[in-house]
């Protein structure tokens, strides 16, 4: 774990971040595994039911006529058996989402990873860069993960859980059997073995990664349509174009960015045809 020089707030962080106790301590003990891991899982509990519920609230639920006429797909509406089925496999990939985190806390305490604590030992440029190499890494990552989980020979066994949501809600933005929580569990442990990051650009990294997922899987166009036209936006990804995956499953298998997709010709793009189409079932390829 790179560590720097001096102290202060650097020392603070990483008193907040990495509990001090375990840094050379021994992590073992049953009774810390076991405390640390329900504060892990409490944390990544919140983080998922606060940002999920405030996007089903606001647009599924207190706006919901006004925004109608956003809403994709016109001839489904998300059942409650859906959105329980949702939560519950949402709430066993925290579980393993909150395994791996207290791998990766204990791993940087061990010294494997490359995280530091303060944000002045590699410039505040890189700190800035560093948000965006994170984004930019995660969306090739889930790119390619999510086009091979389509593979006929794995999609019922990882994929299917997810698919079942034609029509997604944003309940559905960690709905993963738990093969498929791992897959997209194991990306932050891979890259900060290899590339330095300092701890709250990660959570800053997470907070914008949740609210783009459950934004992607309301069921509603958000972005300005004047923005959605514009050359400038055309390479973000919309609620649209996931939505289109749910309901097609065929392409768009990108997060953030149209570029993965475009290039390797996966871009499915709404039309009429598209509209009338949109109770296909889930296909693998």
């Amino acid at each position: 774990m790179r560590t720097g020089g001096g102290g202060g707030g650097g020392d603070v962080l990483e008193t907040l971040l990495i509990d001090r106790s375990i840094l050379g301590a021994p992590v073992t003990e049953p009774a810390w595994i076991a405390t640390f891991f329900l504060k892990i899982l409490a944390v990544n509990i919140l983080g998922y039911v606060i940002p999920a519920g405030l996007v089903f609230g606001l647009v599924c639920v207190v706006f919901r006529r006004r925004l109608e006429p956003a809403r994709l797909q016109k001839g489904r509406r998300a059942t409650w058996p859906q959105m329980r089925r949702e939560i519950l496999w949402s709430a066993s990939a925290v579980a393993v989402f909150s395994f791996m985190s207290l791998a990766i806390v204990t791993m940087a305490a061990a010294g494997w990873t490359q995280l530091y604590f303060r944000p002045e030992e590699l410039g505040w440029g890189y700190l800035f860069f560093s948000f965006i190499l994170l984004t930019v890494l995660h969306d090739a990552y889930f790119y390619w993960t999510h086009r091979i989980m389509h593979h006929r020979w794995i999609f019922d066994a990882l994929h299917l859980v997810h698919h079942r949501s034609i029509t997604p809600t944003p309940w559905a933005c960690y709905c993963f059997s738990p093969g498929e929580a791992v897959v997209q569990a194991l990306f932050l442990p891979l890259v900060i073995f290899a590339i330095p990051f300092y701890p709250p650009i990660v959570v800053a990294f997470a907070v914008h990664q949740i609210l783009r997922n459950t934004l992607g899987h309301s069921g509603f166009e958000l972005m300005p349509p004047v923005l959605a036209r514009s050359r400038w936006a055309s390479w973000l990804i919309s609620a649209t174009h996931h939505d289109l995956h749910h309901s097609q499953s065929t392409g768009n298998f990108a997060l953030y960015f149209t570029w993965w997709d475009r290039l390797f010709r996966t871009d499915i793009r709404r039309s009429t045809k598209t509209n009338e189409n949109q109770n296909s079932a889930p296909a693998a390829h």
